[in-house]
C-alpha cells in the first residue's frame, strides 16, 4: 500500500477513536449527580448531639475534565481537568437520636471553609434545638426546628458553623463586624496586644496591628524586629491630617507642616504679667516697689487706697496664634494687714489697638475679681491669716478696638470702693489667660 493510501485510513481511524472517547467521556459525566442538584439526605439521626457530613470536593477525572474544558468557553481550559468543588448544599433532614426530640450542637467531618449545610426535619413533631456549646455559633439564642416547613442554613467559617439564611424561631442570622472578619485566620506574632483584629507584616518581625480585645482600648501599633519602632506619617501635597474628638474636629495638619486647633482642643495660654510691669496712678495706686513678705524673697508688689480713682495699667502684644476670642484675668494679691478681714474687688478692663490705630480711653465691659478675706471665705472656715497669698478669676472679657492677632492689647484694673472693705493687700500680678487655635506660631 502506497504512503498516498495509507494516511487517509489512518487519520480516519484517529478521528474514530477520537470520537469514540469523547461518547464515553459524555456518558461517564452524564454519570455524575449535578453540579446544581442533590437529592435530601433523609432521616439523619443526631449521635451524642452531633451531626457528622462529607464535604469532599467532587473531582472529575482527568479525561472527563478537559472535555468540559474544550466545551465550555467559560471554563478555563486546564483549570476543570483537575479538581471542581462542589457547589450545592449537604441537604439534611434530622431526625432526634431518640423520642421526639435532640439538641444539635456539633457538626463534625467537614472542615472546607464556605462549605453549607441546609437543616430541617424529616417529621411534624419532631424538634430539634441547634445550640453553641459545640461548633456552632447561635447568635442571640438558641435555635428551634420543630416541622419540616422551617429550614436552616450554615456556612462554615474558620472552623465555626454560622447562621447565614433560614426560618425558625430563635437565633439570629450571622451579621459580620469589622472585627469579625478581621478575626479570622488571625495567626499574628508577637503579640503586644491579646488580640490582633488587622495585621500587615513583610514576612518577618515587622507588622502594623490594629488591636481590639474585650479589655483593652482599640490601639495602634507597630513592632520592629519584635519591638516597638517609630511611626511615620507623610502627608501628601495639598492634603491634610485630622485629628477628632467625638465627631469633632479638634486638630489639623497640613502638607506644610501647619497645625490648627479648634474646639477644646484650643491651647489655654496664661502669661505672667507681674506688678513690676504695671503703670500706677501715681496717686490711689502707688507705684511698684520691691518687697519682702514675712521675710520672703524680694518681688514687685503694689498697694492701692480704697478709692475708685485706684488704677492700674499694662500693655501686651497678642501674638498671631491668638483664636480672637475672649480673655480672662487671674489676679493675685497678699494680705498684709495683721488680721486681715472684709472684701477686696477689683475690675478689669481690655482694650486692643492696631497698627496705625489711634489711642484712646475706649475699655471693654468690666469683669471682676473679688476676693473674701473673712471666716467661711477664701481661707475656708477661718479667716485669712496675715501673708495668705490668695488667687481670684474673673469672667470671660471681651476687649474694646476689634482686637485683631497681633494688635497690642492693654488691661485696666480699678478698685470698687463701695465693694471694698479691705484695703490692706498688696497686688501681685496676672495671669492673662486666653486660647490659641495655631501650633505653629
Amino acid at each position: 500500500m502506497s504512503r498516498e493510501q495509507y494516511m487517509p485510513r489512518q487519520r480516519m481511524a484517529v478521528a474514530i477513536c477520537s470520537l469514540t472517547i469523547w461518547l464515553c467521556s459524555m456518558a461517564l459525566l452524564s454519570a455524575q449527580p449535578p453540579l446544581t442538584d442533590q437529592e435530601w439526605h433523609h432521616n439523619v439521626a443526631l449521635s451524642s448531639d452531633t451531626l457528622t457530613i462529607a464535604c469532599a470536593a467532587f473531582t472529575l477525572p482527568v479525561d472527563i475534565g478537559q472535555v468540559v474544558s474544550d466545551a465550555d468557553p467559560f471554563v478555563t481550559k486546564g483549570t476543570a481537568s483537575l479538581t471542581l468543588s462542589s457547589a450545592h448544599f449537604n441537604k439534611i433532614t434530622l431526625q432526634p437520636e431518640a423520642g421526639t426530640s435532640d439538641t444539635l450542637s456539633t457538626i463534625s467531618g467537614c472542615a472546607v471553609d464556605g462549605a453549607l449545610v441546609m437543616l430541617t426535619t424529616e417529621d411534624l413533631g419532631d424538634t430539634i434545638t441547634i445550640t453553641d456549646s459545640g461548633n456552632i455559633n447561635t447568635p442571640g439564642a438558641d435555635v428551634v426546628i420543630d416541622n419540616p416547613e422551617k429550614v436552616r442554613i450554615l456556612v462554615l467559617i474558620d472552623g465555626e458553623w454560622r447562621f447565614a439564611a433560614g426560618t425558625g424561631s430563635g437565633g439570629g442570622v450571622e451579621v459580620d463586624t469589622l472585627a469579625s472578619v478581621f478575626l479570622r485566620g488571625n495567626t499574628a506574632s508577637p503579640a503586644p496586644c491579646a488580640t490582633y483584629p488587622l495585621t500587615i507584616d513583610n514576612a518577618g518581625d515587622d507588622s502594623i496591628n490594629l488591636c481590639i480585645s474585650a479589655t483593652e482600648q482599640p490601639s495602634f501599633l507597630t513592632t520592629c524586629d519584635g519591638g516597638p519602632c517609630s511611626y511615620f506619617f507623610d502627608i501628601p501635597s495639598g492634603e491634610i491630617m485630622q485629628f477628632l474628638y467625638a465627631g469633632t474636629v479638634g486638630q489639623t495638619i497640613d502638607s506644610s507642616g501647619n497645625m490648627t486647633l479648634a474646639g477644646n482642643m484650643k491651647r489655654r495660654r496664661a502669661p505672667w504679667i507681674g506688678a513690676g510691669a504695671w503703670s500706677s496712678d501715681g496717686t490711689q495706686c502707688l507705684e511698684w516697689a520691691d518687697t519682702s513678705f514675712n521675710g520672703a524673697p524680694l518681688r514687685p508688689a503694689i498697694t492701692c487706697a480704697d478709692n475708685d480713682a485706684s488704677t492700674i495699667t499694662t500693655s501686651a502684644v497678642l501674638d498671631s496664634s491668638w483664636d480672637a476670642g475672649t480673655f480672662e484675668v487671674r489676679a493675685w494679691i497678699i494680705a498684709t494687714a495683721g488680721t486681715p478681714a472684709g472684701i477686696y474687688h477689683f475690675d478689669w478692663a481690655i482694650q486692643c489697638r492696631g497698627s496705625g490705630e489711634v489711642a484712646d480711653n475706649t475699655w471693654g465691659t468690666e469683669q471682676s475679681t473679688v476676693w473674701n478675706l473673712d471666716a467661711g471665705g477664701d481661707c475656708g472656715g477661718s479667716a485669712c491669716p496675715q501673708w495668705a497669698e490668695l488667687r481670684q478669676v474673673s469672667a470671660a472679657i471681651t476687649a474694646a478696638g476689634g482686637c485683631q492677632k497681633n494688635d497690642r492689647i492693654s488691661v485696666r484694673g480699678q478698685i470698687n470702693a463701695a465693694a471694698t472693705t479691705a484695703p490692706n493687700v498688696s497686688f501681685l500680678g496676672i495671669n492673662l489667660g486666653f486660647l490659641t487655635d495655631n501650633v505653629s506660631d
